[in-house]
C-alpha cells in the first residue's frame, strides 16, 4: 500500500513504473492512496513509497482489488481467496477461496514509517471484500468503522453462470487492541457489490450499492441499486429498473445542498441505452434521457471533481 503526494499529478514525475492495482483514492488530506502487487522492496523505496504487506506472516498472495481509509488510518486486507497455480493444470479461476486463511484487515497509521507500525487484525473467519462502501473512526471511542459487501466464500471463476452473494456488513475494530468488537449483516436480503458514496473516510447518512440478482445476465449487470443509512445501519430503499433492463453501478455527483446518483442503464429488451437520474435521498427517478448510441455500462474507478 502506497501513501503518494505527487507534484505531477498527471505523470506522477514520471515514476509510475512499477504494477499497481485498481481502485486509487484521494484522502482528505489531498494524498493519493492506492495498493500494489509488488513485493520488490527496493522498486517500493526507489519510488518513495511506504511497503506495509505481511510478507513474513504469509507464504501466499491474496486477492487484494481496493482500499479504504478513515481520518487517521488507511486499510488494506489480506483475504481469504488466495492465487492458485493448480488452475494451470484444472482450470477455473486462480483464485480460489480457502476455508483455513481467515480474512484480515491491516490498520496502517497514516503517519507509519515501517511495516512494523502496521495492525492486522484477524475477523475469526473466511470471507472477502471486493469494493467496500466507507469507512470512519468513531468519535465517541476511537473505533474503526467498515461498511462492505461481505462475501463468505467468493468464486472468482468468470466461466460460470453461478453469482455470489454479497452481504451487507458492518464490522467494527479497536485500533488499541487489534480485534474485531462487532460484525453485523445489514440488509439480509439483498446481495449487493460496487460501493460509492459521496465522501469516504468519514461518517455520513448515505451510501450506494448495486443491486446483483440472477434476472441479470451475470457478474457485473445489476437489476437496481440501493441506499443505505449508515446513521441508523440500516437499509434506507431499494430501487429497481423497469422489467428487462440491466444496469451499471451508481455514479455520484455531489452537489451543493445533496447528491444524485447517475445510473447508465442498457435495456436489452429494445437494444436502447438510457440515462437516469435519480435523487440520492429518497430514490426518486428525475430523468430518464435516451441516448442516441449504445453506451456501454461501467464505470468503474475514481471519479474526481477538477478542484481535485
Amino acid at each position: 500500500m502506497v501513501i503518494w503526494n505527487p507534484s505531477d499529478t498527471k505523470t506522477f514525475a514520471g515514476t509510475l513504473d512499477f504494477p499497481v492495482s485498481a481502485h486509487p483514492k484521494i484522502d482528505r488530506n489531498g494524498d493519493l492512496l492506492f495498493h500494489s502487487y509488488t513485493t520488490n522492496t527496493e522498486l517500493i523505496a526507489q519510488n518513495e513509497c511506504s511497503y506495509f504487506a505481511p510478507m513474513n506472516e504469509t507464504d501466499y498472495v491474496s486477492f487484494a482489488h481496493n482500499l479504504i481509509f478513515t481520518q487517521q488510518y488507511s486499510i488494506i486486507w489480506d483475504c481469504s481467496v488466495l492465487f492458485d497455480a493448480s488452475a494451470m493444470f484444472d482450470g477455473g479461476s486462480y483464485f480460489r477461496t480457502k476455508s483455513d486463511c481467515n480474512l484480515r484487515f491491516g490498520i496502517i497509521p497514516k503517519n507509519a514509517t515501517s511495516k512494523n507500525d502496521a495492525i492486522w487484525v484477524d475477523t475469526g473467519g473466511r470471507g472477502a471484500v471486493v469494493h467496500p462502501l466507507n469507512s470512519w473512526e468513531d468519535d465517541e471511542d476511537g473505533t474503526i468503522v467498515i461498511w462492505t459487501p461481505f462475501c463468505d466464500n467468493l468464486d472468482l471463476n468468470l466461466d460460470t453462470e453461478e453469482i455470489n452473494t454479497f452481504l451487507m456488513t458492518e464490522f467494527r475494530i479497536d485500533p488499541n487492541t487489534g480485534k474485531v468488537v462487532d460484525k453485523q449483516a445489514i440488509g439480509r436480503t439483498m446481495n449487493v457489490e460496487f460501493s460509492v458514496v459521496p465522501s469516504m473516510g468519514q461518517k455520513i447518512k448515505f451510501g450506494y450499492t448495486a443491486i446483483q440478482c440472477k434476472s441479470t445476465p451475470g457478474e457485473g449487470s445489476f437489476s437496481g441499486f440501493c441506499i443505505w443509512d449508515m446513521m441508523d445501519r440500516k437499509l434506507h430503499k431499494a430501487m429497481y429498473y423497469q422489467d428487462g433492463e440491466v444496469g451499471g453501478e451508481p455514479i455520484i455527483m455531489t452537489g451543493e445542498s445533496s447528491s444524485e446518483v447517475y445510473i447508465g442503464v442498457y435495456t436489452f429488451k429494445d437494444d436502447q441505452t438510457y440515462f437516469l437520474l435519480f435523487e440520492g435521498k429518497n430514490g426518486e427517478q428525475v430523468a430518464r434521457l435516451k441516448m442516441p448510441h449504445r453506451v456501454p455500462f461501467g464505470f468503474h474507478g475514481l471519479w474526481c471533481s477538477a478542484e481535485e
